[in-house]
Formats: structure tokens, C-alpha cells, sequence
């Protein structure tokens, strides 16, 4: 028993401890960062989160003290004591990130590799004063506490036991009858949540549950139906015609020559705060703003992901996500890209970021793409924005903008394609002459026309503003070198944000909503435009313009996850687009009208993107079908190399020429292992190939483990191990289910690259059904065709 009261004192510190941690992350998080007006409430049911978290944190770490208490007390409280003080240091490490992104740390720190983790870490200013009192305020409240426990309650055994046994019920009965309907991703219940809590729970559930539901071609077909593309495949399901739209040619004069590309991705460019549609046009970005009104501008672009790791090959390749990120899938799958498709056209490619090129694997993208200039050492003239040979974030942006335009001076050859990416609006926001910004700013602040919370706001994040100024200022000395050359007349400028700013969006919508400016001299008159446009659609839009009116050629059919922009100034959507956060879950997707987050349906309204909250069964059921289905394609495309064959850019893609048809109209029950099949010698100039198989089947009882396959095989006479080997399951032959003993009719229609497989005037294809459990099958009228 005295062990018990050993351990029920300790543990009593750390409950007395948890007022004390609310009280103290309300001032920090209010101190720095924009709260929604429920947060006082919010932080108080945080009271019973937090009790509930060191509730079953006390019972399991009571196993641990009375096994280590049989060997020596002293040691059992020394281990528990250092327990408590590492979950206290943890909370407020998890509080002051919170503090610097508006959202508690989840998944993602385990989803990035361990150079990038140290490099947001040693970056993001968590070693301030006031940094260092918020992680260890807490641990000395504790250590107060259990002093004032052994010297006051000492002699008070029983009190000691019932309020820690109370603590412990209370926290118990919350977890069991608690509301379990957790919308994790609000910042609401992020405040309330025990910080500690939230990120076990969600590394836990990424790590061992995450959902693994089997692709059917139903779901592929569903999908389909409702994107809007004229899709032709099922093994390729992103796969579709190009549609040729040229919307951007009737803005542009014709020029005798190529136009030049110069991408810029500023960093947390943000449409709420920036361009000329924003509420503070003129205030923080003046001279963005202004090419805004001089070129052609929306403000309701949407970027596919809520922080940085998305933007390039969103921008460059209108590709899905991968797990992780994109950039992070080990072998890349086969894709198409606006550097690939213009590095044929001679166009001379660059990639120039002020961030380092290993971060989020950016330098590996653009090197897949055969990018020919990419920039790894700035000169040494140039110095990093911390000085530090050891860490950094990179280079400022008047760096950025000076070495980029040394190269076009020195490297670069007309038509080029350049792509810059900005990193001062970035935290820890350390750039030049930062006092005399945050004093210019300020300044700004006291001539605006705000309401006290609006001027509370900027003034609390004056230097995260004062950053924005500085890179507008750089982008203006840019623009104004660019007019000194002689290829300005004949550039084009595309300028975004690479996701949302640091601060509290005002809807879901809002995490991704940045502004697009295109700016040109080619340009015949600015225009604003209203309607709901996407990062994924602004290559295939360039593409086109340029395949139509400089005879750039165009792939016929592409995997693009997008297509063109929308040009219509009034507001609408007719885009269907999944989004995905930091955290790299997939929660939100836009459809016509509406918008899902997580369980919460919208309905859009213009002219910014508002959302009003509506109820309706069969678009929520619609809109979370589209969700799940895209995830399962995204995850099969990107890890089975389906989205895209390899060659498909370079040809015709017309399949007119039938190379071979077979046709069994036997019908017969048996049990054999290949109950059906043929097999087709090729010629050794075939390439690409599409074939269309087609049979009835009826299955018995089984499970689903134990049915037959429909393999697909290339091979060459005398060689043991196949050159190609797909096995297809058969529900992803059929739009119905598997049912048992019905007739089905199964068939695909897929598309074969057989381009670098060592293809002989022996080599053959076959296609047959594999049977390896026995099962007693029923099948009838066996078709293949293959064309080329």
C-alpha cells in the first residue's frame, strides 16, 4: 500500500499541474497566433481531455513503478518523476508548434526524413527565452506541486488516494462516455485536444491503420463517370484525350518567336492577403498587387496542398500525391511534365530555389524531369540568410533574384522555361534590414482603414508582414532588371503562392486558396477573373496555348490531374479536385458546387470562396465516394507505375491496327488450374499495344483469397523468368460484386507499353486464367483482340 501512495502522490503533482498547462497555452497561443472565438471554452473542456490522457497514462505507467519499486522506491520514483517531466517538455514542445503553424503536430513529423525534421527544428526559433520558459514552466509547476504534496499531505494518506483515484474516474468515464465523433482536423477540437494525446493517436493510427480497401474497376469506372474527362482506360485511370483548349491564346498577341517562362513560387503567398483583390490590396504586397491589376489575375486559385511539398509537381507535372508526397515515392512512376514535353520543343529549362534542393526533394523531381539547369551552390559571393555553414534555410530572396538572373545572364538561351521558388516569407522570417521593415509596416498599419482586432492581428505578426514586404520590394527590383533585357518583351511571368500563410484560414477552402497573377507584355489587356481555377491546370493550360500557337507539340493523351483553366470572370467551380495537408491526409475535395471537409459539407459561394454549411445526404455520399475512390487510385497509379506508359508522349496513341483476335465459345464446368487462355507471337517492332479481353464466369463459394486470376504475360521461348507478369483480380474485371454461383461477364480493356521490354520476333503475350486453388468454375465465350 505504501507504494500506491508513493505513486498516487507523484501523480497527484502532474493532475495539479493541468490547470496550470491550460492557463499557460492560452496566453502563448494567443500571444502569437490568430484564435477562433470559441477558444476560452474550448480550453477549458481541455481540462477533461488532458485528464483523460494522464488518466490512462497513470495506469500504465503504475505496472512500470511497482516492477521497478521491487527493486528499489527510490528508483521508482526517480523513473516516474523523469516520466512526468519528458510528458510535460513534450506538451510544450507540441505548444510552441502549434504556436508557429496554427495546428498541432501529428503524422507529419514522421513522414519526412530525419534531415529535414532537423532542419524545421533548428529554423523555426524554438530556442527563444520565451520559448525555453514555455517547456520547462510546466515542469517546475510539477516539481512545486509534488514538494508542497510530501511536506503538507504527508500524514494524509486517504485524501492523497481519493482525489487521485477521483482524477483517475474522472478521466476514465470521459474516455468511455466522451463524444466520440473527433473532427480531428478543426482547429476547435485541436485546442481541446491534449496535444501529447493527439500526436500518439494520429502517428498510431498512420502508422497501423490506415486504410487499405481493395481498387475495383467499379470504382475506377465511378470515378470516372464524374471527373469530367474522356477517359480511355482502366488500367491507366488517370489516363484521358486531350481536349486541345486553347483559353489563354485569345488574351495574348502573337509573338514571331517562342515566349520565355519564368515560374515564381512564393512562399505562403496567401489570396486573403494578397493581390488586388484581397481586402488589404496596397498594404503589405504594393507592387504584387499592382502586376495582379496589370495581367491576367485570379484570386480564387486553389494549390493542392496546405503546406510547401506539393507545389512542384503539382505545378510542373499536374500529378496525384503518392503516401507521402510525390516527390518522396522512390521510383518515380512514369509521367508526363511541362519540362519534359519543352525541353523537345528546344526550350532550355532551369531550377533556382532559395531553399535547399533536398527539402521535400524538390532537386529529385526537377532531375526526373531532365531539367538542365539546377542550381546547388549559390556563389559564394551570396551568403545564406543565417550566415551558418550548418543549417539554413537557404538564401533570402534578393539572393535568390540576383543569383537567378547571373545565370540568364551568363547560361541562359531563349525559349527557356525558369522556375523560382522564394523562401523569405517563410518562418523563422530572417532577411535584410528586417527592423526597418516591421517600422515600415507598422506605419502602413497606422494610416489603414482596420478594426482593432484586424490591427491587433498584423501588429502580432509584424514581422511575418514585414517579410512580405521584403519580398515584394525583391520581386519589384526583378520585374524592373527584366525590362533592361531584351527577351522581356517576349516573356511570360507566372506568378503563385505555393499554399496559404500561416494563420487561421476563415473556411476549410481558405488552406488552399492563393492568388495567380500571368503577367506579359504579350498581354493585350489586364482582366480579373472570379471563377475557381487550379494549381494542376495551369501546365496543361500552357501546353496548350503553346501547342496552338507556336506548334509545340502536344501529347494527345495525358494523366494530367487537371485540365485547363476556367477564363469565365464571374464566379463558379467546374473543377472535381482532391486536396491534401500537411499531414498528408486527404480529407477535402471540391465537386461543382460543393466542398467536403472531413465530414462537413458546403456549398460554394462567390466572389471569395465563401462556404455555407448545408445538409445533404446524397451529394455527401457522392462527394465521399469520389474522396475514397481517388485515394485508392492515387495509391495505385503512383506505386504500381500506372499512371502513364512511359512512350505515350511521343506517339499517335491511335490503336487502329488489329494485330490479333481470338474467340472460344466453349462453355464448360471445370476445376483446372488454367481452365482458358491464348497466346499471340509478336512482331519486334511493336511498342505499344492495347488489348480487350472479355469472358462469363461463375464462381462458387470461396475466399476471396482463393479465386482465380486473369494473368497477362509477355515472354520470350527458352527463357525461365517472364519479362512482363500482371495478375488481375477479378474484381476489378466486373462493376458488380462477386456474388457466388451468378454468371458474371468480366472484361478490360487496358493499355500495354512494351517499349523497354526486350521484345524478339519470338517473343509472345498470354492470356489465361489461373485457377490455383481448383475451384469448381463454370466459364464461357473467352475474347481477346490486341491492336497496335
Amino acid at each position: 500500500m505504501k507504494r500506491i501512495y508513493k505513486y498516487a502522490r507523484l501523480q497527484l503533482a502532474l493532475f495539479f499541474t493541468i490547470p496550470f498547462l491550460r492557463i499557460i497555452e492560452y496566453a502563448y497561443l494567443n500571444a502569437n497566433i490568430s484564435l477562433p472565438t470559441s477558444v476560452i471554452g474550448d480550453e477549458i473542456w481541455g481540462l477533461l481531455y488532458d485528464i483523460s490522457f494522464f488518466a490512462i497514462y497513470s495506469i500504465a505507467t503504475l505496472i512500470l513503478f511497482l516492477i521497478i519499486s521491487l527493486i528499489s522506491e527510490s528508483l521508482a520514483s526517480i523513473v516516474q518523476k523523469t516520466l512526468n517531466t519528458i510528458s510535460l517538455v513534450s506538451i510544450s514542445s507540441l505548444l510552441i508548434f502549434f504556436a508557429q503553424r496554427g495546428s498541432a503536430l501529428d503524422q507529419e513529423l514522421v513522414q519526412q526524413s530525419i534531415k529535414e525534421s532537423l532542419l524545421v527544428v533548428q529554423n523555426s526559433g524554438s530556442l527563444s527565452l520565451v520559448n525555453i520558459l514555455i517547456l520547462f514552466l510546466p515542469v517546475l509547476i510539477y516539481l512545486s506541486f509534488d514538494w508542497l504534496i510530501s511536506k503538507k499531505m504527508r500524514r494524509q494518506r486517504s485524501l492523497s488516494l481519493i482525489l487521485f483515484t477521483l482524477y483517475l474516474a474522472i478521466g476514465i468515464t470521459n474516455n468511455i462516455f466522451g463524444a466520440k465523433n473527433y473532427k480531428t482536423y478543426r482547429i476547435q477540437y485541436q485546442l481541446k485536444a491534449n496535444k501529447l494525446s493527439f500526436f500518439l493517436h494520429k502517428v498510431i493510427e498512420y502508422k497501423y491503420f490506415s486504410n487499405n480497401e481493395l481498387l475495383t474497376k467499379s470504382h475506377i469506372s465511378h470515378y470516372q463517370d464524374h471527373v469530367g474527362f474522356e477517359f480511355v482506360s482502366s488500367e491507366f485511370p488517370l489516363l484521358h484525350k486531350n481536349q486541345m483548349n486553347d483559353v489563354l491564346g485569345p488574351f495574348f498577341n502573337q509573338s514571331d518567336q517562342k515566349p520565355n517562362l519564368v515560374y515564381i513560387i512564393v512562399e505562403s503567398l496567401s489570396s486573403s492577403m494578397n493581390g488586388s483583390a484581397s481586402d488589404y490590396s496596397g498594404m503589405i504586397t504594393p507592387f504584387f498587387d499592382s502586376l495582379c491589376a496589370q495581367g491576367l489575375y485570379w484570386s480564387n486559385c486553389l494549390s493542392s496542398s496546405a503546406i510547401s511539398f506539393e507545389i512542384l509537381p503539382t505545378l510542373v507535372a499536374s500529378a496525384p500525391y503518392g503516401k507521402v508526397g510525390f516527390n518522396t515515392i522512390p521510383n518515380l512512376p512514369h509521367h508526363q511534365s511541362i519540362i519534359k514535353i519543352l525541353n523537345k520543343a528546344q526550350y532550355y529549362s532551369a531550377f533556382i530555389s532559395g531553399s535547399p534542393i533536398y527539402f521535400a526533394n524538390q532537386g529529385g523531381l526537377m532531375r526526373a524531369q531532365n531539367t538542365q539547369f539546377i542550381i546547388n551552390k549559390f556563389d559564394k559571393k551570396y551568403q545564406r540568410i543565417d550566415n551558418s555553414e550548418k543549417w539554413s534555410w537557404g538564401y533570402s530572396d534578393d539572393v535568390l533574384f540576383r543569383q537567378g538572373l547571373d545565370f540568364v545572364d551568363s547560361l541562359f538561351t531563349p525559349p527557356y522555361i525558369n522556375f523560382y521558388v522564394t523562401i523569405t516569407t517563410h518562418p523563422p522570417y530572417i532577411f535584410n534590414n528586417s527592423d526597418q521593415y516591421q517600422k515600415e509596416f507598422l506605419n502602413r498599419l497606422s494610416s489603414a482603414n482596420l478594426s482593432s482586432k484586424e490591427r491587433d492581428f498584423f501588429e502580432r505578426n509584424k514581422i511575418m508582414f514585414a517579410s512580405f514586404m521584403s519580398f515584394d520590394n525583391e520581386l519589384k527590383w526583378f520585374m524592373d532588371e527584366y525590362k533592361k533585357r531584351p527577351e522581356y518583351e517576349n516573356t511570360i511571368f507566372i506568378i503563385t503562392g505555393d499554399h496559404q500563410g500561416y494563420y487561421e484560414p476563415k473556411n476549410p477552402a481558405n488552406h488552399f486558396r492563393v492568388p495567380l497573377v500571368i503577367f506579359s507584355p504579350l498581354i493585350k489587356k489586364p482582366v480579373s477573373f472570379k471563377s475557381v481555377v487550379l494549381q494542376a491546370e495551369i501546365t496543361p493550360t500552357i501546353i496548350n496555348y503553346l501547342a496552338k500557337n507556336y506548334g509545340v507539340e502536344a501529347p494527345k493523351y495525358v494523366s494530367w490531374m487537371a485540365n485547363d483553366m476556367d477564363t469565365v470572370k464571374a464566379f463558379r467551380n467546374k473543377n472535381t479536385y482532391p486536396f491534401i495537408y500537411g499531414n498528408k491526409e486527404i480529407i477535402d475535395i471540391i465537386h461543382n458546387n460543393y466542398y467536403l471537409n472531413g465530414g462537413d459539407l458546403y456549398k460554394l459561394s462567390g466572389p471569395e470562396l465563401d462556404l455555407d454549411s448545408i445538409t445533404n445526404d446524397s451529394v455527401k455520399t457522392l462527394m465521399n465516394s469520389l474522396l475514397t475512390e481517388f485515394k485508392m487510385i492515387n495509391q495505385y497509379v503512383c506505386f504500381d507505375d500506372k499512371i502513364i506508359p512511359d512512350t505515350l508522349y511521343e506517339s499517335e496513341f491511335r490503336f487502329d491496327s488489329l494485330l490479333y483476335s481470338f474467340v472460344d465459345t466453349t462453355a464448360r464446368l471445370t476445376d483446372e488450374t488454367f481452365p482458358f487462355g491464348t497466346k499471340y507471337v509478336f512482331s519486334n517492332d511493336s511498342s505499344l499495344i492495347k488489348f480487350n479481353i472479355s469472358f462469363k464466369l461463375k464462381i462458387p463459394e470461396a475466399h476471396y483469397d482463393d479465386l482465380p486470376l486473369l494473368i497477362v504475360s509477355v515472354e520470350n521461348p527458352g527463357q525461365k523468368e517472364k519479362i512482363f507478369y500482371d495478375s488481375k483480380e477479378l474484381s476489378f474485371l466486373t462493376d458488380k460484386d462477386l456474388t457466388p454461383n451468378t454468371l458474371l461477364n468480366l472484361s478490360v480493356s487496358d493499355i500495354m507499353d512494351l517499349s523497354k521490354i526486350p521484345i524478339t520476333d519470338k517473343t509472345i503475350i498470354k492470356v489465361y486464367l489461373y485457377n490455383s486453388h481448383k475451384l469448381d468454375i463454370f466459364y464461357s465465350n473467352f475474347k481477346l483482340s490486341i491492336y497496335q
